[in-house]
């Protein structure tokens, strides 16, 4: 007799989960950065408009594909929500503070593997 280990639900909603957990995730990068672009701008440091129409459009990309993953149900499992979110304040800190330092950084290539991200 074999157990099955972290059986869910259904094959569907654990892909979608999971992709529904990668997009929640993956908004961060762009958040941190457009949230130390406005701290810059309002203590006058440093005024790059551009640089936050780009960031702005790319967090709005990423919001409609969460959304896209939430009308499927990506959602739905309490565990996820609470990992979901507790990961991405965890990613959010972890990339504020680099672009907090150095906001002419834009998105570090750690976090991308072809170097640029816009």
């Amino acid at each position: 007799m074999t157990k099955k280990r972290f059986s869910f639900g259904n094959s569907k909603t654990l892909v979608v989960g999971r992709f529904w957990f990668l997009e929640t995730v993956a908004r961060m990068p762009y958040f941190a950065y457009l949230s130390v672009l406005h701290l810059y701008e309002t203590f006058g440091w440093w005024h790059v408009s551009e640089l936050r129409k780009i960031h702005f459009a790319e967090d709005w990309n990423e919001l409609h594909h969460l959304l896209i993953m939430e009308s499927l149900g990506g959602d739905s499992v309490w565990s996820d929500r609470f990992l979901a979110s507790h990961a991405a304040l965890v990613y959010y800190w972890c990339v504020n503070d680099p672009f907090f330092y150095n906001p002419r950084t834009r998105l570090l290539t750690a976090f991308s593997p072809s170097g640029c991200w816009c």
